[in-house]
Order: C-alpha cells, then structure tokens, then sequence
C-alpha cells in the first residue's frame, strides 16, 4: 500500500507532465488558422469577405471580356459585322423608308481643301466622313489624264498632327480601297486625278460593292453630268455605331451613301444607299430615297447647297426618269490617243 506521501509526489509528477506552457501552443494555432487548406471532412468555406471579392472577380471577368472583344474588333481583316445584341445586318430601305437610323456619334473631324475635291475626315474613325465635288460634263468630255493608280498618305493630315492612313493598311484586310470622288471623274487633269488617290478619299469597300453597284452608279452620274452639264457629288459612308475595324484601327463601314445634286435649272436631288456587306440590290432604281433622308441619316444638312426657292427639291421622292443622260464620248469628242 502506497503512502501518503508516495500518492502526494506522484500526483505533482502527473501535473507537471500534463500540464504545458500556454505560450508554447500559440504559434501552431496561427499557423491552422493563415492555412487556405479546408478542414478534413469539412466543405470549403469562403472567408468573412466572400461577398467583395466574388464581386470583384465578376469585375475583372467582365472587364477581360470586353478586352478580348476590343482586342478581336481591331484584328478583323475580314468584312465582318460586330456583334450587338443580335441585331440584323441593316438592309438597303425599300420604298423609302430609313430603317435603323444610326444615333448621332460624338465626331472629331477636320475639313480638307484638295482643290478639287473637299473631304470632311473623321479623327477616331479614320475615314472620310464625306467627300463633295462638283462634276461638269464640259470636263468629262476631255479626256487629257490617265488613271495614276498611285495611293499616298495625306499630308494635310501630317500637318495638322493627326496620323494618316497609309496605302499599305489595306493590304491582307480582305478591302479594297474604294474612292469616294472616283478617279474617272477627274480624267480631263492629270494632277486632278492623282489627288483623288490621297488616302484620305478611300473608304473600306468589298469587292463586290466597289466592282458592282457602286460603279454602275458612277457611270451614271458621269452620263447625268454629261446632259445636266454640272452636278454636285457627295459620298461618303455612314458611320453606325460600333464599327469592327481593320488592323490599322480604320473603321469598316456597313453602309455606304452617294447623293448627287443638279445644279442646273430645273434643280433636283437624289439620294443613294448600299450595303457594303451583301450587297445585291444593283437596279438603282430599288434603293433611291429623297436627299434630304440619306443627309439626315448622316447627320448633315445639304440643302444649303440650292437656293432658296429650290430647297423643297431635297424632300421630293426622286424619279430617275427626270435625269437626262447621254454618253459623254460621243465620236467627235474622240481625240488621236
């Protein structure tokens, strides 16, 4: 049998074995509760700040998102539409009508004086917002210049600090460089014609646009100038919003416009649209709307261009049948060459 004291002593040796120092267990408590690692058995938990950082993660996925999709419109080398909200192609308006008139952009631009031409050029989107000129049968029916072929950059543009476009953006894009003021209007002046291949006159067009419909309506207005003797040309595309655009970061329009004036008496005014894209309505006569409708749609106000008592022209519906044409190289405007 145990003594008292020998129960005594060791019941102080239990207790002194048992019992650590509390600050010997502090630190391999720190260390469980800094570790991200669950519990065995135990589903994940979030910690206390779930709520901000899942909405700071949906923040930075959404804003990858949108880099991706602004990194994809400027690479586009193809004639693809941008994606918004699933919306259709515009088509070319039937019967008169505008559909899907594009909101007013904010647009930087700056006028340029070619002397024979005028170009109102768009900074951001790096394209003419128009081109105008006037075009004279009594010019159309000399033929003294030959077709220059010779794109350059538009100094006017290096002048004003503002970056031009060069030939060579265009090359792989899938476009061809479509003039606005065509080089065949301007054949009576070799300097003429090769100012009209300043890059600021060109425009992303297809191929089928640029070789079809768009030039048929350009020989007809040389036809029109050639019997009316002097009309007054504006083209130029039409900027919807949230353009795709070309590597260069040129914009690629949808939709091209041309409205052509008779500066003659009686006065009349015509106004054009195409499709860039899927072009196939070639018959003019399907896709001609009043002047002052394709203006509007653009966001100018041309009906300056005519005196007073002729501005109710702008708004009539246009009948092509009131245009007089007639070739402008009848047999004895041929010259030797």
């Amino acid at each position: 049998m145990k003594t008292t004291k020998q129960i005594l002593f060791l019941t102080f040796l239990m207790s002194g074995l048992g019992c650590a120092p509390q600050n010997e267990q502090t630190p391999l408590r720190s260390t469980i509760e800094t570790s991200s690692a669950p519990a065995p058995n135990i589903p994940a938990q979030k910690p206390a700040q779930t709520q901000n950082d899942e909405q700071w993660q949906q923040d930075q996925d959404q804003d990858q998102d949108q880099d991706q999709d602004q990194d994809h419109d400027q690479s586009q080398t193809q004639p693809e539409v941008p994606q918004q909200q699933n919306q259709p192609e515009a088509q070319a308006p039937q019967n008169h009508e505008l559909k899907n008139e594009p909101q007013s952009i904010q647009e930087q631009a700056v006028m340029l004086d070619h002397k024979y031409f005028t170009v109102k050029y768009l900074i951001e989107q790096r394209l003419p917002k128009y081109v105008r000129y006037e075009l004279k049968g009594k010019n159309l029916r000399q033929r003294r210049a030959t077709r220059s072929n010779v794109f350059r950059l538009d100094s006017m543009l290096i002048d004003l600090k503002i970056q031009p476009v060069l030939p060579q953006d265009y090359f792989g894009s899938g476009y061809d460089r479509g003039h606005l003021a065509p080089s065949a209007d301007f054949l009576w002046d070799q300097t003429a014609n090769n100012e009209t291949f300043v890059m600021s006159n060109i425009a992303p067009q297809s191929a089928r646009l640029n070789t079809g419909s768009w030039m048929e309506l350009e020989d007809k207005v040389r036809r029109w100038a050639c019997a009316e003797e002097k009309l007054i040309v504006i083209a130029g595309p039409i900027i919807d919003p949230e353009l795709s655009k070309m590597r260069s970061g040129v914009s690629i329009p949808k939709r091209f416009f041309k409205i052509v004036l008779d500066d003659t008496p009686p006065r009349k005014a015509v106004g054009f649209i195409f499709n860039n894209h899927n072009d196939s309505l070639n018959v003019l006569e399907r896709i001609k709307l009043p002047a002052e409708s394709v203006a509007k749609l653009i966001h100018e106000d041309f009906v300056k261009e005519f005196p007073i008592e002729d501005q109710h022209r702008f708004k009539e519906n246009p009948k092509l049948d009131d245009w007089r044409e007639e070739s402008c190289f009848k047999k004895s405007n041929f010259s030797s060459h």
